[in-house]
């Protein structure tokens, strides 16, 4: 009977953080990867790492289609990784196919907040967003809103991080899953082992996502398409 629900189950491979940039993603995503024992991925940063420059720097040299097109191609390439949280740079608005390629192996969490928020955020960052004219920050955050506003029904869940700390909205988000029929898949061939996290194993019958919904059975309902929603 397990094995039937399992087999039922939306294979996946990681956890997409979508959204504005000033909307937590690299935060919220740290907390869920540690509590998971997963790897935590931020296109932005590792596109800095690879690149040997800061992302205001990547902008002022490549302009604002090549950033566009190099952050494409860190997406591409981290989206297929395994037991992963991907916080996928909110500098441009996502392109339709960017969005299916992701959600092909991911579980897409777009996290979003109310303007004066994401205002609030970005200001502490001053000059490092090379796609925000400071001097019109206000404009530029409500514009970037509105555009990203239309993926909302598109994602399997939102989740408003104006008025919730970290910690919150990851548990917001752990609940999501609790109830979502998806099943996390490890890389074929790979063993079994302990993390340095004590207690935590990739194997399926361990993991993490097993145990919750064990304990969280009578919450999961059957279900197919789109199973989110606002949290």
């Amino acid at each position: 009977m397990r094995e039937e629900r399992q087999n039922r189950l939306i294979k996946k491979r990681n956890i997409v953080l979508i959204g504005s940039m000033g909307t937590g993603k690299s935060h919220v995503g740290r907390m869920l990867a540690r509590e998971l024992g997963w790897q935590f991925i931020d296109t932005d940063r590792f596109l800095e790492r690879e690149r040997g420059m800061s992302l205001a720097e990547l902008g002022a040299t490549l302009g604002a289609d090549a950033l566009r097109q190099a952050e494409a191609e860190v997406i591409e390439r981290v989206r297929r990784y395994h037991h992963a949280i991907i916080a996928v740079g909110g500098n441009f608005v996502l392109e339709e196919g960017m969005f299916e390629r992701l959600r092909e192996y991911g579980v897409v969490v777009l996290l979003y907040a109310k303007t004066f928020r994401i205002i609030e955020r970005v200001a502490r960052k001053q000059g490092k967003r090379p796609t925000i004219d400071y001097d019109n920050l206000a404009g530029c955050v409500a514009d970037l809103n509105r555009a990203w506003y239309g993926w909302h029904e598109r994602a399997d869940c939102s989740v408003n991080t104006t008025y919730r700390t970290p910690t919150r909205l990851a548990y917001a988000i752990r609940r999501y899953l609790h109830r979502a029929p998806f099943r996390f898949l490890t890389r074929r061939g790979e063993e079994r082992h302990k993390t340095r996290r004590k207690g935590y194993s990739y194997g399926k019958k361990s993991s993490r996502f097993d145990q919750w919904r064990r304990r969280a059975r009578h919450e999961r309902r059957a279900s197919s398409g789109r199973t989110g929603g606002d949290l």
